[in-house]
């Protein structure tokens, strides 16, 4: 999979963008080194707690993902196990499940989509934006991955859409 980020972007942040969950049972505070990953070349940052990665370990391009920052193009291997999405994707078939991810709770929540017409041409956004505001929730503009699919999704599903939120902001649709 390849994936486009801005330099200096958290890889915690990065992965959650774009869907890929990983087990943080701290929090991503750095406290018990369980979201360990090998990334070539190894940046600077991420380096974790003196008593969390081995030298060997550091030196092998290990990193904790709830500290490292992307410096530069590199590949990211997350070892079988640590992905927290299968866990995190049958929760989500029910409704209003909340799920804890680090410091954030991701909710499931249904909305149904009024289908364009003649009358009302908004963008497949500008309704979500409107359903969003109508249940009291952030409509600030998400991320280009998320408007990147919200079309398919909704026509797929008659608009009948569910969308993952942390706290009150869309993350994607499912």
């Amino acid at each position: 999979m390849l994936i486009h980020t801005d330099e200096g972007q958290s890889l915690r942040d990065l992965l959650l963008r774009e869907g890929i969950l990983l087990d943080f049972p701290c929090g991503g505070k750095g406290r018990c080194g369980q979201c360990r990953i090998r990334i070539t070349p190894p940046p600077e940052s991420g380096k974790g707690r003196k008593d969390l990665l081995s030298a060997g370990e550091l030196e092998q391009g290990i990193r904790l993902a709830c500290e490292t920052d992307l410096e530069q193009d590199c590949s990211i291997f997350i070892p079988e196990g640590k992905r927290a999405d299968k866990a995190w994707r049958e929760a989500s078939k029910l409704e209003e499940t909340r799920l804890g991810l680090g410091d954030a709770f991701i909710t499931r929540r249904h909305f149904a989509i009024p289908e364009p017409t003649l009358e009302d041409q908004r963008s497949d956004w500008r309704r979500v934006q409107n359903a969003l505001s109508e249940k009291g929730f952030s409509t600030a503009g998400p991320d280009f991955s998320y408007l990147e699919n919200l079309s398919a999704d909704l026509r797929k599903n008659g608009g009948n859409i569910h969308i993952l939120m942390e706290g009150d902001t869309p993350l994607c649709s499912c």
